[in-house]
């Protein structure tokens, strides 16, 4: 009766032979005599009709299993569009499949633009996961490149990773620790603090920076640069304090 009405072949369970079983198209709105829409996308989710007849999901939901990823990218991204898998983590990167999802990131791979950077430090600090030319740019301005950040676990979006008022290239550049605040530390015992040291420029490990004989703190102390030898063959008679 179903066949007559439907005016299906009952001796043939694909009439139109799009390789499509005739239930299954009525159960989905296809027509069962018509090999078109084989090659249709019903729902638009990127996969014809028969891939989704072939995969076993619906041709009408982009989403078959409702876990809020279209069929055709969990396919795309060898996930099961059949299971419930939006809160797994696949590469173990910190994102979600269905946060891989939202940003179009590989969920298989946790660093989907290969730049040397993991996709969830990437974004925890604005960058673009899938734009790799990010790696050598420079986004807070330090004079640190977004992969040393990286590699050093310094903050790419702030200049002064642990606050204590000396830049990051700076402390990195002087053999200081970025990650822990050491203003106040005095190294080399000159007598000048590290942050005195980053303001006038001079060696946090050395007590005579420009080697002129004289100690950075005395040189300060008598208004004499700390970071220019010459100075040492000057007249101090002639400078007034």
């Amino acid at each position: 009766l179903q066949e007559y009405i439907y005016n299906t072949n009952p001796r043939s369970n694909d009439t139109d032979s799009d390789s499509m079983d005739d239930c299954w198209e009525i159960i989905y709105g296809l027509d069962p005599r018509d090999p078109a829409d084989a090659d249709e996308d019903l729902d638009g989710d990127g996969l014809t009709n028969v891939e989704e007849y072939n995969i076993g999901t619906m041709p009408n939901n982009a989403d078959t299993d409702s876990d809020g990823m279209d069929d055709c990218w969990e396919i795309c991204n060898n996930l099961n569009p059949l299971a419930y898998d939006s809160d797994m983590d696949i590469d173990n990167d910190g994102l979600s499949n269905i946060q891989e999802y939202l940003y179009s990131t590989n969920p298989r791979s946790n660093d989907t633009d290969a730049d040397g950077m993991d996709d969830f430090w990437e974004i925890i600090y604005g960058l673009d996961p899938i734009n790799p030319t990010d790696a050598l740019e420079d986004l807070d301005n330090d004079g640190l490149t977004n992969i040393e950040e990286y590699d050093l676990r310094t903050r790419p979006d702030n200049s002064d990773t642990d606050g204590d008022d000396i830049d990051d290239f700076w402390e990195i550049t002087h053999w200081l620790n970025p990650l822990m605040p050491d203003s106040y530390f005095d190294y080399d015992e000159d007598g000048l603090t590290n942050i005195q040291e980053y303001s006038y420029n001079t060696n946090p490990w050395s007590l005579d920076t420009d080697g002129d004989g004289m100690d950075d703190c005395w040189e300060i102390m008598y208004g004499l640069d700390a970071t220019d030898a010459s100075d040492a063959v000057q007249d101090l008679s002639l400078i007034h304090i």
